[in-house]
């Protein structure tokens, strides 16, 4: 849990920590809709391969500097130095005080979802400039409703009210303290406190914790929950000597995988199987498709006809905050077909570096996040110059058209984001198990955070936020 230049921060851990006191041009709720924000309107051109910005005039940074067409060039500048600008985006132009376009080598759809990322909050450009880069890392200074007072790295990031916030009469909150709880064991009990310590929100994926905490009687609300995308068996299908690049064993791992009975044991009433990539309301979706039916004697026959009559032996991935108990019954099934699986769990960090850069040889236990913007979660498992999953097979040649088309719309098309998604569902890219669910539990006291209506770029609005 860290935090520095927003465009310095690329991880999803590292964002969440900026979201207090971070905004950007745009925001986007979880229905897909892009929201203005620091702007007051956008305008796409797909005919010129821009995106117009008309800024709003009353935005001031935390030191009292204002926002400016200039400062949003520096900013979008500074994020391509840093090497992780998407590729698509060439730089912006100020074109007036309050007006600036982002440049883009042809247009994709993806780019206003990508822009309210928090990675793409603005920083102040005189604060850089006065004051260097250490300390414009070590001190972020935004435009948010909250101010970094305090933080002690790995535990806990402190922020006190801006007084100053441009929009007027907020936030209510005299400041939000951020608490990083790894231990799911403290986790439960700081949110089932009555003192000092208690807890306000915790953000969690675990369904049995979430059951626990659902069942527990304390006043908290469950409610918010926001479907994060299925959890899948990735196979190394890209290793050309790997026996996962024949689809015939991809399909047979599919077929030996009893969905129900996995989330009958470990769902807790939360998880459910999953039948395909993208969950129910996002565009893209395959109305009634059944791609995930559970048939172990057709595994047992697929696996034979590939060449494996008697089975393999693998290896079977997961980072150290997977359900391990779900894990052993994946362990079973697949033995049950032939297919022995040696589990490794790891650190998160090692498994992110195992994924992204070093590869793998198996099947590695991990989630695919579903997005408003769908073809950004295609991204991750079909741009070849994307680097993830790199051990995973990545259709270019026969899948690149279509998906190249899907992301050059004006707006996102559901027919054309359907047609990639059944291409990678007819030819098991990914292997899904069970859709997964990002639950935030809230305390009864806590109001207003719209956690579940926004995206995972957004989260929630804190300084709408209060507390009874």
């Amino acid at each position: 849990m860290q935090i520095g230049l927003p465009f310095e921060c690329m991880q999803i851990s590292d964002q969440t920590t900026l979201t207090p006191t971070g905004e950007g041009l745009v925001r986007e709720t979880t229905g897909g809709e892009i929201v203005p924000w620091l702007c007051e309107s956008f305008e796409p051109d797909e005919v010129n391969s821009e995106i117009r910005f008309k800024l709003r005039k009353d935005v001031k940074f935390l030191d009292g500097s204002p926002l400016t067409g200039e400062v949003v060039e520096w900013n979008i500048t500074k994020a391509k130095e840093h090497g992780d600008l998407n590729p698509a985006i060439l730089g912006a132009e100020a074109r007036g005080e309050h007006e600036v376009a982002l440049i883009l080598d042809g247009y994709s759809n993806a780019i206003l979802n990508m822009l309210a990322s928090q990675a793409y909050d603005l920083a102040s450009k005189e604060n850089y400039d006065k004051n260097g880069v250490e300390q414009a890392r070590e001190y972020p200074v935004t435009t948010g409703p909250f101010k970094l007072k305090e933080r002690v790295p790995g535990y806990r990031i402190v922020y006190e009210r801006n007084d100053n916030y441009w929009i007027e009469g907020y936030p209510f909150l005299d400041g939000v303290e951020l608490v990083q709880i790894t231990d799911v064991m403290t986790q439960n009990a700081t949110m089932l406190s009555t003192g000092d310590d208690a807890g306000d929100v915790l953000n969690s994926t675990l369904a049995e914790q979430i059951a626990t905490l659902r069942d527990s009687g304390a006043p908290l609300n469950t409610d918010a929950r926001l479907a994060s995308g299925p959890t899948n068996l990735f196979p190394s299908s890209r290793n050309e000597d790997s026996p996962y690049a024949k689809y015939e064993v991809r399909q047979a791992v599919s077929y030996a995988i009893d969905r129900q009975t996995l989330c009958d044991a470990r769902g807790f009433g939360i998880l459910n199987p999953a039948t395909q990539i993208l969950y129910e309301g996002y565009k893209g979706h395959i109305p009634n498709a059944n791609y995930c039916s559970y048939d172990p004697a057709k595994a047992k026959e697929l696996l034979a006809q590939a060449g494996y009559p008697d089975g393999f032996s693998t290896s079977l991935f997961a980072i150290s905050t997977t359900d391990q108990d779900a894990v052993v019954i994946i362990q079973k099934m697949l033995e049950d077909v032939g297919i022995n699986a040696r589990i490794e769990i790891m650190e998160s960090a090692a498994g992110v570096e195992m994924r992204n850069s070093k590869g793998f040889e198996g099947l590695f236990v991990s989630g695919l996040l579903n997005t408003a913007s769908t073809t950004s979660t295609f991204r991750m498992a079909l741009d070849p110059d994307y680097a993830y999953n790199v051990s995973t097979w990545r259709p270019a040649e026969e899948m690149r058209p279509a998906y190249v088309q899907s992301r050059a719309t004006l707006t996102l098309q559901s027919e054309l984001v359907e047609q990639v998604h059944r291409f990678m569902m007819d030819n098991m890219v990914v292997i899904p198990l069970f859709n997964s669910f990002r639950t935030f539990v809230i305390r009864d006291n806590v109001h207003d955070t719209e956690f579940a209506e926004w995206s995972t770029g957004t989260w929630w609005l804190p300084h709408q936020t209060w507390k009874s």
